[in-house]
Formats: C-alpha cells, sequence, structure tokens
C-alpha cells in the first residue's frame, strides 16, 4: 500500500506542480526557443523537469529511511538537477556540467559506496572487479548513462517514455531481489514520469530540460548499478547492457561519428536516432512510437533472458547495436523513405462519408456508456469486500458532482473525470479482491472479461470510425499500451503476481479510455447516463461500507 500510495503522491504532485511552473515560465519568459538542431517551431517553457524531481523526492523523504546510498543519490541528484535548472536559464559551458556531474559520480561511489564489482560469468569463471578498477568502471558507467539519457531527449515525450521501460523493469529486478529499499524510490521516478507525459507527449506543452534529464540520466545510472549488483542474485550483471542498450548505443554512435568527422563529440547535432528516423520519412509522433517499441522490445528480451550467462547477453547486445546502426545506415545510404499507407481511417472516409462515419461512431459510443452504466450500478452488489477508507471516500463524488454542476462548465468536465477515475479504480479493486476459483486469463472472472473486451472492442471502433480528427492517438497513448501489454508476460514470481496488480492495471487502462470516449461526446445524454451511474454506485459502496464499519 506504501508503495501504491508513493506513486500516487508523486503522480498528483507532478500533474499539480506542472501548470505552476507553466506559469513561472510565462511570466519571467523561460521559454525554449526554436531554431538550430530543434524540432518545434514555437517557444516551449523549458523547466518541467522541477516538477519531477519535486514529485518524486516527497516520497522518498516521507516512507524511505534515507541509508547512506539513498542519502547520496538525493544529495547528487540534487547537484545535478540545480545544474540542468542553471543551464537552463542560462548556458553553461561543458567543461562545468563535466565537472559537476564527476563530483556527484565520486559522491555516490565514495560515500554512497555504489560500485560495479561483479561482472557475471565469463568462460566459467565469476568476474569480479577491485579497488580502482572498479571505481573507474563505476565512474564512466555513470557518467556515460546520465550524459546518454540527456542527449536522447530530443524529440516530445522521447526521454521520458523510454524511462519508464527502464526504471519498470528495474523495479521488477528489485522486487525479485528482495531490494525492497529501492522500490519507493522507483515508483516514485515512475510516477513522476507519468505525469511529466501528460504535459509533455507531442505536441508538448513543456519540456524537462537538463534538469529533468540530468535528474533521470543519473537517478537511472545509479539504481541500475544498485538492483544488479547483488552477489547473491542468480541475475546477471550483464542484463544492464539490455535495459540501457538503446541510449547506450545511440550515444557510442553518435560520438564515433563525431570523433570520425573530426568535430567535437559534445557539440550538438542531428545525427541521434530519432532525427535519422525524420530524415527517412517518419514524422515526429511516429519516431517517438518507433523509438518506444525499440525500447520496450529490449525490455522484454532482458526480462525473458536476465538469468542467462553474461556472455550471452553481451553477444546479444552487440548483435543488436549491429542490426539497429546497420538498418538505419542502409536507409541513409540507399535514400529509403517511409510513405505512409492507406489507413483504415481513410478507407472509412472515402468509402461512408463524414456525416455516415460520425453517426456510426455512435453505435460504439452508446454500447460504451450502457455498458459503463450498467457496470457501476451492478459492481456494488456483486462484492462484500471492505473497503475501508477507500469505501467512504467515495462520498465524496455525488458531493463532488454537485458542486461541478453549479461551477462553470470546464471544472464540471474535470470534475465529472477526477469523479470517473476514482470510481473506476475503487470498482476495479471490488473485482480483482475475490478471485474465482478456476479463474482465467490474469485471474478474471469470466463475465469481467467479456465486459472487458465488449468496452475495448468498442473503444477501438470508436476510435476508428471517429478517426483523428475527434480522438487523436498520441505516442503516449502507444506507451501506455506496450506497457499494458507487457504486464501478463512478467514472470508470475515477480510483482505481477503481487496483490493482482497485472489485473489491475489491464482493467484500468481500457476503462480510462472508455471514459475518455465518452466524455469527448459533445452529446450530454451519454456523460448524463454514465455521470448518474456514477452517483448511485457511490452512494451504494458508501452505505455498504458505513454498515461494514457499524457492524
Amino acid at each position: 500500500m506504501t508503495v501504491a500510495t508513493a506513486f500516487l503522491l508523486s503522480l498528483f504532485t507532478t500533474i499539480s506542480l506542472i501548470p505552476v511552473i507553466n506559469r513561472v515560465a510565462r511570466r519571467y519568459n523561460l521559454f525554449d526557443q526554436p531554431g538550430g538542431r530543434k524540432i518545434h517551431t514555437r517557444a516551449v517553457p523549458r523547466i518541467g523537469g522541477v516538477a519531477m524531481v519535486a514529485g518524486a523526492s516527497l516520497p522518498v523523504f516521507l516512507w524511505t529511511g534515507l541509508s547512506l546510498p539513498m542519502k547520496t543519490i538525493l544529495l547528487g541528484v540534487g547537484m545535478l538537477s540545480i545544474l540542468g535548472l542553471v543551464d537552463d536559464l542560462i548556458t553553461v559551458s561543458w567543461q562545468k556540467k563535466i565537472l559537476v556531474q564527476a563530483v556527484a559520480a565520486l559522491l555516490v561511489i565514495f560515500y554512497g559506496h555504489v560500485e560495479i564489482t561483479y561482472l557475471g560469468y565469463w568462460a566459467g569463471s565469476e568476474i569480479h572487479l577491485h579497488g580502482w578498477l572498479s571505481i573507474l568502471l563505476t565512474f564512466f558507467f555513470i557518467m556515460g548513462v546520465t550524459n546518454a539519457i540527456n542527449l536522447v531527449d530530443g524529440l516530445d515525450g522521447l526521454a521520458a517514455g523510454i524511462c519508464i521501460f527502464i526504471f519498470g523493469e528495474l523495479l521488477f529486478l528489485a522486487h525479485l531481489q528482495g531490494l525492497d529499499t529501492y522500490s519507493i524510490p522507483l515508483v516514485a521516478i515512475i510516477g513522476a514520469i507519468w505525469g511529466f507525459l501528460r504535459f509533455n507527449t507531442y505536441p508538448a506543452t513543456i519540456f524537462m530540460g537538463d534538469s529533468g534529464s540530468y535528474f533521470l540520466g543519473f537517478s537511472v545510472a545509479v539504481l541500475s548499478i544498485l538492483c544488479t549488483q547483488t552477489g547473491h542474485s542468480a541475475v546477471s550483471p550483464a542484463v544492464v547492457l539490455l535495459i540501457l542498450g538503446l541510449p547506450i548505443v545511440d550515444t557510442l554512435w553518435v560520438m564515433v561519428e563525431r570523433a570520425r568527422l573530426g568535430n567535437p563529440i559534445f557539440l550538438p547535432d542531428r545525427r541521434h536516432l530519432h532525427f535519422r528516423l525524420m530524415k527517412t520519412g517518419f514524422s515526429h509522433r511516429e519516431a517517438v512510437m518507433i523509438i518506444y517499441a525499440i525500447q520496450a522490445l529490449l525490455t522484454f528480451i532482458s526480462i525473458k533472458w536476465m538469468f542467462y550467462p553474461a556472455p550471452r547477453l553481451f553477444l546479444v547486445f552487440v548483435l543488436f547495436s549491429l542490426a539497429l546502426v546497420g538498418a538505419v545506415t542502409l536507409a541513409q545510404v540507399k535514400g529509403w523513405r517511409f510513405h505512409r499507407a492507406w489507413s483504415i481511417e481513410n478507407l472509412l472516409r472515402s468509402r461512408l462519408g463524414a456525416r455516415t462515419r460520425l453517426w456510426l461512431a455512435k453505435i460504439p459510443t452508446l454500447t460504451i456508456a450502457g455498458l459503463m452504466a450498467t457496470y457501476m450500478l451492478l459492481v456494488p452488489f456483486m462484492s462484500n469486500a471492505n473497503m475501508g477508507k477507500a469505501g467512504l471516500s467515495v462520498l465524496l463524488v455525488p458531493i463532488l458532482l454537485s458542486v461541478g454542476i453549479v461551477l462553470k462548465k470546464e471544472w464540471f468536465a474535470v470534475i465529472i473525470r477526477m469523479s470517473l477515475y476514482y470510481l473506476t479504480a475503487i470498482l476495479t479493486l471490488y473485482i480483482t479482491s475475490t478471485r474465482e476459483p478456476n479463474p482465467g486469463y490474469l485471474g478474471l472472472p469470466a463475465w469481467y472479461l467479456g465486459f472487458l473486451i465488449a468496452v475495448g472492442t468498442s473503444t477501438l471502433f470508436y476510435i476508428k470510425l471517429a478517426g483523428p480528427g475527434l480522438f487523436k492517438v498520441s505516442p503516449l497513448d502507444i506507451l501506455i499500451l506496450l506497457v499494458t501489454l507487457a504486464i501478463p508476460i512478467l514472470p508470475r514470481s515477480g510483482l505481477a503476481s503481487e496483490g493482482n496488480i497485472d489485473s489491475i492495471i489491464v482493467s484500468l487502462v481500457i476503462l480510462a479510455y472508455a471514459i475518455e470516449v465518452v466524455l469527448n461526446q459533445r452529446d450530454v445524454l451519454y456523460y448524463r447516463l454514465v455521470g448518474m451511474a456514477c452517483v448511485i454506485s457511490a452512494l451504494i459502496i458508501g452505505t455498504k461500507t458505513v454498515g461494514q464499519i457499524l457492524s
């Protein structure tokens, strides 16, 4: 429960701070101006990383014992975040950046005792490092990864999305090896990233800046060492090459090419993977989605092969590097350009016409609204689970909706959205708290699985019928889909089996998109139907909870 609370606190803290930071940025003209190698065409606030740092740090201070490694990590994060913020406000030379990064790295090495001392099995024997060899390898690893994440932050949502996969797997590895000390810091960072992506997905309304990218890069470097350098674990430390494979390959590739051409290796240019993809015809959104998919593939491989010997994992990393560099280079040399296929949306537009297509879109919308209303009305009667304070808290839903009706229209939309999300989460906990004797896929009751399939299918039909004009799919949607699909394939001995977390996440993602479809409608009939069901359901749950407490 503390881990879940840490995630939510970090998420909502970040989401709450970003609008404030946006106003500060506009007041003091703290914008990232377009031009040069930059992709964006308008001025965008560039200090969003401050919100992520604050959101991730708050749960750590509240619920961790602040061990020596954790104190040095926080101190190093603070140093680099301040460095990044100063660089976002006034330009700092790369020499000064390297100096501060070096001090932060040495701090966690000498005072936090964070070191790479074990390299796994090679040629039938364990390889251990000691003394200065271990210190040097750790130093260059921290420096390299910190800058790799900073350099990959070139498109909206790119670095943050990649780090979602990285921190997610580190959380899984920490749980698998009993390293519960790092669970709260990891979920806090994940929560902060999710909250930030709400505003950073293309087209971004705020950038993380160097304050955010240094925070993420330094945290990735140090926590990946702490989660893989455990002598008692069967997890190969070489798995970190796959976890961080994409940013490592991209950074080395760019630096080698700069050196080959006689350019300074720290001079910014357009040689990174995301720029190369855009040069071959992919749009901003498509380039981000492709890189998300590559990182998701690497994450899946590293989970499945994390117990393999180090030489095999190193070979996979080399083959991946050669395949990626070779494919992109060949496409550029041959002058290959991506040509968009005739999409389903275009086919529907040409065959049906706009009026017919939008009329047909009402069918899945009505289906979703009816299913959601029925779901909210029936579930409170189908479980006797004692939700305690959570059950009582849903009584706030009808109160908030009543207040929202009095307020302006835009406030009512926010309140009804929050109420539906919160009640849906409570109902999902109701369903997943009691499993059938012979559960089906994901341990869900057959009727509930059928409900999710019906809602998910109807949502997909609506998205295709409505088209991007009414429901635009963003890279964040693809990221959510990839993460959701990854949950069921996690080994059952790991985090996916704890507290039915897999069932909860898959359910919430499907229902969240269904809620957005209903609230996306101009016709108030749909969300009045769901809103009334929400109020009645909340009253039933609250009444049952009061009865359970009194009895």
